[in-house]
């Protein structure tokens, strides 16, 4: 089984292990998730990268948001 803790994430590779599992647990157990829609989901993401300023700390370069808003950006159009 695949690990959905953010901690085993340490590279690309593992990053879309960590997706898929995340996806495979919401499809086995939506009831587990208080945000299974796409539109409550953005919504907790974007008010949670918003709140939680000790993490962002940890990644001060402008890379790791670039990053991520291309992966989002991309994930909206790609098959």
């Amino acid at each position: 089984m695949i690990d959905t803790d953010p901690d085993t994430v340490g590279t690309r590779d593992e990053l879309v292990k960590f997706l898929l599992a995340l996806r495979t647990n919401l499809v086995s157990h939506p009831e587990n998730w208080e945000n299974s829609t796409l539109e409550s989901f953005f919504e907790a993401m974007s008010a949670w990268i918003n709140d939680e300023q000790g993490w962002s700390r940890d990644y001060p370069g402008r890379e790791i948001w670039r990053y991520l808003a291309g992966a989002v950006a991309a994930a909206s159009m790609y098959e």
